[in-house]
């Protein structure tokens, strides 16, 4: 079967089944959360310029949510590996993407912690999506330098030195043709 492309609306509609299916199957009506990474965390933030995806990429969802995502084609939840390319703190830097859901809070990593998983996985959406206007003018330059270069973020949860070399080395050049593309911004070498 051939993959769909899904237009933000169409995404938000099947976060809104889904949530409408949580809150009629759950007694307790407690807060669930789920965490979206991927082409649909940055469309649903209005960070790109993309305009469709294949599929929702969650990484991590409360079982009340879990329970009914094999409903909905389009939700990928087979992309704990992706858990690997973010920094290893990205938890604590989770953000809200306001939908207006009644039973589940829609979280992404931060800007810059997506930035780097786009770095590590390097496709050509990838960096589609991380040199959009929107996200280079959001970008925080010396976040994004200590995901990188801190020995607890990006290098901890790289499964070798080559692929940590490989991300700082995507990350300079990155650096180097964007930082100064941003108002106020100056590029400068590491």
């Amino acid at each position: 079967m051939e993959k769909r492309y899904l237009p933000t609306h169409e995404l938000v509609l099947r976060l809104q089944e889904l949530d409408l299916m949580v809150y009629a199957t759950e007694d307790e009506h407690e807060p669930v959360s789920m965490v979206i990474v991927g082409g649909a965390a940055f469309m649903l933030a209005g960070l790109t310029d993309r305009t469709t995806t294949h599929d929702i990429d969650v990484i991590v969802a409360d079982t009340a949510i879990a329970r009914h995502m094999s409903d909905f084609e389009e939700m990928n939840t087979r992309c704990s590996v992706f858990l690997d390319c973010l920094p290893y703190g990205f938890e604590d830097r989770l953000m809200e993407i306001e939908l207006g859901l009644s039973s589940i809070t829609v979280l992404r990593p931060s800007l810059e912690d997506l930035v780097v998983m786009k770095l590590r996985a390097s496709r050509g959406h990838d960096m589609e999506d991380i040199t959009s206007q929107a996200v280079l003018s959001l970008i925080d330059w010396g976040l994004l330098d200590t995901l990188v270069y801190d020995p607890d973020e990006a290098q901890a949860s790289c499964m070798s030195d080559i692929e940590y070399l490989s991300l700082t080395y995507r990350y300079k050049d990155y650096r180097r043709k964007y930082r100064g593309t941003t108002q106020g911004g100056a590029a400068h070498d590491l």
